[in-house]
């Protein structure tokens, strides 16, 4: 007699195990395909910084470091108009955050705070060098919009690289009271003009920085914006030295000659801004656009008007009609330069207390 077989029904307990066992490989499943599908998603942009945040940040005490760090790492160039820089050097925003917020991507190797300090002369000039090559043309990845901000920020860097770098041939450190190789003392020499300048005060208004020294380029040698190397040539100035507001003296005209006359000769390569805005004590102190021979100086170190721009151009073959202040390679800018530092006034950035009143 055979006995019938029948199904065996799994137990209870057996199916809740399957049940759970499911429902676990499921969720592991969603899990892992939520967290590639969230990998695979591109980060969030940081938000846009302003130039309020940008104050608020400084108020709230965070270093120029920090400021620099995060201007970088959000790579963000600012727009900034004159109203945005007025606004930020009133907050006490430092330069070097500023030439930053203009451009992040430029030199990282600069340390903070440098662009505060003079370029005092070094030895081992390099003298009659050839320019290095320029190339202004704007690439396919730099609109012509920004090519300005490059030129300009490219000068600007002059303040952090101690530019003058050491005195050419002519040193005239052998005859006393400086002497020229070329024959006879400097002119800045025959006319007591030697260091009458006092040391400049960052922390103190032109106005009370005495002696304020105006001049006159009356007669200009061809070509003079044109690169320094080599040149040789002679301007005719007449300055007028004020002791005070209200005394002063006319020296002059006299000759200022190349290479009779340099002390100090930019290597080649060499940036500055020689004329950057006036600081905010001395805002109301200046004459505004209006350039006269003191004692009050102008806003501006050099005449920025256009018939000084198409004078500039028409002596210039290398940069065309580029502003004078930022062009710290040219012959100009070359005897001036020497003017300056023979007088005793350090290449300080804030330092006007010498400037161009006008050039013919």
């Amino acid at each position: 007699m055979h006995r019938r077989s029948s199904s065996i029904t799994p137990p209870r307990e057996v199916k809740e195990r399957m049940r759970l066992m499911k429902l676990v490989l499921a969720c592991t499943v969603t899990l892992v395909l939520t967290m590639l599908a969230l990998a695979q998603q591109p980060p969030r942009p940081a938000p846009q910084m302003t130039v309020d945040s940008i104050i608020r940040l400084s108020k709230a005490g965070m270093t120029d470091d920090m400021l620099l760090a995060t201007l970088r790492a959000r790579n963000q160039p600012f727009n900034l108009s004159d109203d945005d820089l007025i606004k930020l050097k009133k907050a006490g925003i430092s330069d070097t955050v500023i030439k930053v917020m203009l451009n992040p991507a430029g030199d990282k190797t600069i340390p903070p705070g440098a662009g505060s300090g003079a370029a005092s002369p070094q030895p081992g000039a390099v003298a009659n060098a050839p320019p290095p090559p320029v190339d202004n043309t704007p690439t396919a990845t730099e609109p012509k919009s920004s090519s300005r901000f490059r030129k300009m920020l490219d000068s600007t860097k002059s303040a952090m690289k101690q530019g003058v770098s050491g005195a050419s041939s002519n040193t005239g450190t052998s005859a006393p009271g400086g002497g020229s190789l070329n024959g006879g003392p400097f002119v800045v020499d025959q006319l007591a003009l030697r260091n009458i300048l006092s040391q400049y005060d960052p922390q103190t208004s032109l106005s009370k920085q005495f002696p304020h020294v105006a001049v006159t380029v009356l007669k200009s040698p061809p070509m003079w914006g044109d690169y320094h190397g080599g040149f040789n040539g002679c301007w005719t100035l007449q300055v007028v030295v004020w002791s005070d507001e209200r005394t002063s003296k006319t020296v002059g005209p006299f000759d200022w000659c190349a290479p009779r006359d340099e002390q100090w000769v930019p290597a080649p390569g060499y940036h500055r801004n020689m004329d950057p805005m006036p600081r905010l004590i001395d805002y109301d102190y200046t004459t505004g656009i209006k350039r006269m021979d003191g004692p009050r100086p102008p806003k501006g170190v050099f005449p920025n008007d256009r018939e000084t721009l198409e004078l500039f151009a028409r002596n210039n073959s290398r940069h065309g009609t580029m502003e004078l202040g930022l062009d710290a390679d040219s012959r100009f800018a070359m005897m001036f330069m020497n003017l300056r530092l023979a007088m005793g006034q350090s290449l300080a950035d804030e330092d006007r207390r010498v400037w161009v009143v006008s050039i013919k």
